[in-house]
């Protein structure tokens, strides 16, 4: 079975499973500033500890520095205290610094992947929130607290729980204009993280239309893990689409389920469901073949009333404005009815 990258690199790194929903998880790169790694270089000292692998560390000063004129000297005695701590620390320790003087130095999460050190399917820390946008380039990366960094700096790992990914319900109608509703695709759901609803034709492609862009991107984020919608006529509109979407899920891992008939694609134990994949193929067959009947049937009444003379049709090129609309004879008779 396919597995997400997300999966993948999650795996490749878990050192044990301690069987209570935690991993002992390996960190390939740890970046450090000057803010949070002070309290953690003496937390080591104290405990009479080295640094485990002062190789996977990089340090730069980002937090207490001016953007400008760097070569003068740090005007606030705090921030000051913090650079040169850093500078003593990393000196000590064997760690790579991008200092003022240095010319790659810059905020921390730029130059990694500036400088080549972010590279896909790494695991990456560092003590501040923003440590999350490194797995834009396909890594796993989190900030992490300040006992955290000690943990990294002594064992160069850390004791995690794997994420939960996402579960998304996607619901489509085919009107702009609201005539349409989403309540009969959206009765008893529960477990989701997140309702998707798009208003839009089934012609569009499902990673063209609105909300169809951003399961696309969640795809590639490898943060969706589930996709259930109504039935299969609400993911696309001929046999090809529905079953191009049904393998692509298939081969990434994810789970996809339709709802009316249920069908999955990948069981509970993983493994697939070859089933649910013949009787999808017939239901997406079914449908188009039963769209180009409606069309047929259509156009077959429209011939027949056009013989007797009843109908007459709408006139090519030309519509009325609403306002024109609501001015004929049978709209005012439907307003004054509704006004009673």
């Amino acid at each position: 079975m396919g597995k997400t990258l997300f999966d993948k690199i999650w795996e490749a790194h878990t050192v044990k499973d301690m069987g209570d929903g935690n991993v002992v998880l390996y960190i390939d790169k740890h970046f450090i500033h000057e803010v949070t790694s002070p309290q953690a270089f003496e937390g080591i000292r104290s405990r009479g500890l080295t640094i485990f692998r002062p190789e996977k560390i990089v340090a730069t000063a980002d937090h207490n520095v001016p953007t400008l004129q760097q070569e003068l000297p740090i005007s606030d005695p705090m921030g000051k205290l913090q650079v040169d701590t850093l500078v003593e620390n990393c000196t000590k320790h064997g760690i790579t610094l991008y200092n003022l003087q240095d010319p790659r130095q810059g905020i921390v999460h730029v130059i990694g992947p500036e400088l080549g050190i972010t590279q896909p399917g790494m695991t990456i820390v560092c003590g501040d929130s923003h440590t999350a946008t490194h797995g834009a380039f396909g890594t796993i990366a989190f900030g992490i607290g300040t006992s955290e960094v000690e943990m990294v700096f002594a064992t160069q790992c850390l004791i995690q729980q794997k994420p939960k990914t996402m579960r998304i319900f996607y619901s489509r109608v085919s009107s702009t204009d609201n005539s349409q509703r989403h309540d009969r695709q959206l009765q008893n759901l529960k477990d989701f993280d997140y309702v998707l609803t798009d208003n839009c034709s089934g012609s569009i492609p499902l990673f063209e239309r609105p909300k169809g862009k951003q399961i696309k991107k969640m795809i590639d984020d490898g943060t969706l893990k589930f996709l259930s919608f109504h039935d299969p006529t609400r993911i696309g509109r001929n046999t090809i689409d529905v079953l191009t979407i049904w393998s692509d899920f298939t081969t990434k891992g994810i789970i996809i389920e339709c709802r009316n008939p249920y069908l999955r694609n990948i069981n509970e134990d993983g493994s697939i469901d070859k089933l649910s994949e013949l009787m999808m193929s017939i239901l997406a067959t079914m449908s188009q073949f039963e769209r180009s009947l409606i069309k047929e049937r259509q156009m077959e009444g429209i011939k027949l009333r056009q013989a007797k003379g009843l109908y007459m049709g709408r006139r090519i090129d030309t519509r009325d404005t609403p306002e024109k609309h609501l001015q004929k004879e049978r709209s005012v008779k439907i307003l004054d009815y509704l006004k009673k």
